[in-house]
Formats: C-alpha cells, sequence, structure tokens
C-alpha cells in the first residue's frame, strides 16, 4: 500500500533538506589519518645545532614521504619518485616534534608529519602511479588453535597462537586489525566450535562490540604438542562478512629452523596479516587516469536520510566533489566526482555504509519505450504513451546508479549490488 504524508510535512522536510543543502555544500573530506606518518626518527649532525635541526626536518619530511608512498602504493616495496627537497616540502602540510634532544652540533629527534591528500593525489596522477587510500574497516580475528588428538581452543587457554596474535605489533597499512581480549562477554558471544561452525549470531555480537567490519575465523592445527618451527605449516582462514557471506583462503607458516616457537607462530601471523593487505590493496586501487563522474539517485525517507548520507560522502576519500542536482519530496540526484573504477568506488561507499547498487527500471515507461538501461548515464526525456496512444506522461530514464543509506527510511526495490566493502 502506498502511504501519502500530508503535504505540509512534505514541504517542511524540502524546505529542510535545501536550506541544508545550501547551507553546506556536499565536498569530500580528507582522510588525514592516513596521510599522517608518525615516529618518524632523525639523527643529525652539522656546523651548529639549528643547523641540524634545520637539516634533520628536511632528512624527516623526505623519510615520512617514503613511507607515505610505500603506505598507499599498491606494489609491496614499491620506491618512491625522486623529488627535490622542495618538492617534498611542497606536499608537507605540518610537522609535530614528539621528542626532541640536541647538543651544540647534533640533533635528534622523533616527528610526526602530516600530509596535504590533495597536493599527494595530484602528484602521484601526474607521475601516472596507482595508488591505495581507503582504509578497511577493522578486522576481528578469532585464532583457534587444535592440537593433534584435541578439541579445538579459543579462550579456554592462553594457547601459543593466540599470544602470538596478542604480542603482535599493530599493522601500519590499511587493514587494521583487532584481536579480542578474551573477557567473560568474548566467551559468552562465541566460543572456538561455533567460530569455526560460522555461528551469524554469535560473530555478528562480538564484531559488533568491538567496533569491526568483517570476522576472520584463524584456525591453526598443529602435530604433537606444540608447534614445529623446522616444518613450514598451514592456517585455515574463514573471514565472516556482516552479511553473512563467507571467504575460505590458506596461508603457509613459512619454517624457521633454530627459531623459538614465538619467532615461528610471529612469522605466521604476519603471514596472514600480509595476505589481508595485499588483497585490500588489489581491490582497492585507485588507477592513475581522468577523474570520473557518476549519476546516483538518492531516496530519501527522512531528513535525517539526506543529512546521513551526506555525511558518509564526505567521508569517502576517492570522491572529490559531489553536486547535488535535483531535489524531490522522495529522491535527490547528486553528481559525484571520483578517481579509480566504479568498483573501487562502490567499496569505498560500503565502508561508510552507503549501498551502490544499479537500480532496476524506475518504471513501466521505460519496457513501453524500449529503453535499455545503461549504467550511469542519462538521456533526454521520453513521451510515455497509453494504451489507445494518449500520451500519459513523460519518462526520465536514469540515472540508474542509486546510493542508499543502510540505514534509510526510504521506500522502494534494490538493484544489483555492485562492488563489495572487502575482498
Amino acid at each position: 500500500m502506498l502511504h501519502r504524508r500530508p503535504l505540509a510535512r512534505l514541504f517542511g522536510l524540502a524546505v529542510g533538506i535545501v536550506l541544508l543543502a545550501v547551507s553546506a555544500p556536499l565536498k569530500a573530506q580528507e582522510s588525514g589519518d592516513i596521510y599522517t606518518v608518525r615516529d618518524v626518527e632523525v639523527d643529525v649532525t652539522a656546523d651548529s645545532s639549528a643547523a641540524a635541526r634545520d637539516k634533520a626536518i628536511t632528512e624527516a619530511q623526505r623519510k615520512a614521504f617514503d613511507t607515505l608512498y610505500g603506505r598507499l602504493s599498491p606494489e609491496p616495496g614499491a620506491k618512491s619518485p625522486a623529488l627535490s627537497d622542495i618538492e617534498v616540502a611542497r606536499l608537507v602540510q605540518d610537522f609535530e616534534v614528539q621528542r626532541e634532544r640536541s647538543s651544540a652540533v647534533r640533533y635528534l629527534a622523533t616527528l610526526t608529519v602530516r600530509f596535504r591528500p590533495a597536493n599527494v593525489r595530484t602528484l602521484l596522477q601526474t607521475k601516472g602511479a596507482s595508488y591505495v587510500e581507503t582504509r578497511s574497516k577493522p578486522v576481528l580475528v578469532l585464532p583457534v588453535y587444535q592440537a593433534s588428538g584435541k578439541g579445538p581452543v579459543l579462550w579456554e587457554d592462553r594457547t601459543p597462537w593466540r599470544a602470538a596474535w596478542e604480542n603482535f605489533p599493530p599493522p601500519q597499512g590499511m587493514v587494521p586489525v583487532v584481536v579480542p581480549y578474551g573477557e567473560l562477554a568474548d566467551i559468552a558471544d562465541i566460543g572456538a566450535s561455533t567460530a569455526l561452525e560460522g555461528n551469524q549470531a554469535g560473530l555478528s555480537a562480538i564484531a559488533e562490540r568491538y567496533q569491526a567490519g568483517d570476522v576472520l575465523v584463524a584456525l591453526l592445527g598443529v602435530r604433537g604438542a606444540e608447534p614445529d618451527p623446522s616444518a613450514p605449516n598451514t592456517v585455515k582462514l574463514t573471514r565472516y562478512a556482516a552479511d553473512g557471506t563467507k571467504r575460505g583462503d590458506t596461508v603457509t607458516v613459512p619454517a624457521a629452523p633454530g627459531q623459538t616457537v614465538d619467532a615461528y607462530l610471529a612469522g605466521g601471523v604476519a603471514a596472514v596479516v600480509r595476505s589481508l593487505e595485499e588483497k585490500w590493496r588489489q581491490a582497492n586501487t585507485v588507477a592513475a587516469g581522468p577523474e570520473q563522474v557518476m549519476q546516483v539517485a538518492v531516496p530519501i525517507g527522512s531528513l535525517d536520510d539526506w543529512v546521513q548520507t551526506k555525511r558518509r560522502i564526505a567521508q569517502v576519500p576517492t570522491i572529490s566533489r559531489a553536486d547535488l542536482m535535483t531535489l524531490t519530496r522522495g529522491a535527490a540526484k547528486v553528481e559525484l566526482y571520483y578517481r579509480g573504477s566504479p568498483e573501487v568506488l562502490a567499496n569505498a561507499l560500503a565502508l561508510q555504509d552507503l549501498s551502490l547498487t544499479e537500480a532496476p527500471p524506475l518504471d513501466q515507461g521505460a519496457i513501453q519505450a524500449g529503453l535499455p538501461a545503461t549504467p550511469g548515464t542519462l538521456a533526454s526525456p521520453v513521451p510515455v504513451m497509453g494504451q489507445a496512444g494518449q500520451p500519459v506522461g513523460v519518462y526520465q530514464p536514469g540515472p540508474v546508479w542509486q546510493l542508499r543509506w543502510t540505514g534509510s527510511t526510504a521506500q522502494g526495490n534494490g538493484g544489483r549490488t555492485f562492488g563489495r566493502a572487502a575482498p
């Protein structure tokens, strides 16, 4: 049944949305944390303390840029382009001294350097370099351990596999990793057996409490009482998304003859983290090329639908600009300026709980007019004729892309989801 709102309420909603759109234009915010490099250490000697400090700051900025380039590059170990000190300085927004010591001719410090995202993007595009600047939602890891002849263990004992995850330094890449504390609430949410079975209720509960996106069940099986560093092993990975879908994978723990069990398992954790990072980068690389434009329809059921959608679009780093084109009582048409492929854009939007879909035809007029829907395009208005040949209205095809906040109250059928939030 179609429910209509009172006209006064609809008018108030439309006016409120228009005022909000005018007072705060859609504009993508910068993902500053990705463009911030911390703990940059320098140790410089010069003719004086002041000269050593100046030289150290220049060195810190260059070291920070090398780190940033490695973080953004889709290729592991990629070398940053050759830039002069002045060119690097133009990319820097500011820096902060975390710690410092000096003498008459020496300067030692640890700094944090923040870069200008727009300047860095322009440089990368000029150099024809692809890059990744979208950070994944945290992945919650459940390290399940199973020795020969025994059942799987998650919380009951602090296994060497769980200890290896707890002691591993937080990754500095694009995929944050979270390991549960093993508190009573964790134990109540899920156990080793239910984790291996993929119990959706338990996985969702623990993911929500740790504000994570996906849950990764990492099963390490060993022969004997404890892991053998002299032989490689295999970690069986099962990644569960919030929508219940799962993907399996395996990662090899490289042999480490002569090393301790702790060092051996640390290598296994590093291999899993590296696999997560590589897959994420492959799915979210922004290729060098011109900026793209996409028109999307945004269903609106309430003022909050538009406020949330607008705010979340502004958090997507791959979107440089978003213009409000038209506004009706039930939908807005927005033009998105972005870099990369539609798949990469869809992944970035999904991280902000925005679903990009290829919308079905808006009404039967499109079918009657024989208009095939072409994703992302608009066509001229087409008159729609009734059965007796009389004009019954005008059909405006497109945009066939639909952008919907997952918490939206707007009614309407969704189309085929385009892209995924996690590889």
